[in-house]
């Protein structure tokens, strides 16, 4: 279970297992998250190091990259089937700044996809956003 640092404001982080946690104990709001979420069977997101642990290999993100995967990340754990749209990405990650831009944006989402490996974990949303779809496989109980 995550639960959250007595610490406040911006740098009050949020202390959970390590092991990849299920979407349902991610934190909502702007709370800093700590510790690894498996986006499928080969990859998983290090919100710690900011790294994608692909198989053996580590691709550390941008903070830029690292700033719209959270959000992908964080509106997929409160809304698994809603997307993002690209104007809400671009103002949560640049704000008011001219840097952001629905073609930079698209890069940065592009750069994302090369290191996941595995472009469909982030989907494109023609006229609507970005969506994060994780391949996580759920087991069915047996029956006796």
């Amino acid at each position: 279970m995550i639960q959250a640092n007595p610490s406040k404001g911006r740098d009050a982080k949020l202390q959970g297992p390590r092991e990849p946690p299920y979407a349902s104990q991610l934190p909502e709001g702007n709370e800093m998250l700590t510790g690894k979420v498996r986006l499928s069977a080969k990859c998983v997101f290090d919100l710690d190091d900011q790294v994608i642990h692909r198989g053996r290999r580590d691709f550390r993100l941008s903070a830029v990259e690292y700033r719209i995967l959270l959000e992908l990340t964080r509106s997929w754990a409160e809304h698994p089937n809603r997307p993002v749209g690209s104007r809400d990405l671009i103002r949560q990650i640049w704000g008011n700044s001219t840097t952001g831009s629905p073609s930079n944006l698209k890069n940065y989402i592009n750069r994302i996809r090369c290191h996941l490996g595995e472009r469909e974990l982030i989907v494109t949303l023609h006229g609507l956003g970005y969506m994060l779809v994780p391949k996580l496989k759920v087991s069915k109980p047996e029956h006796a």
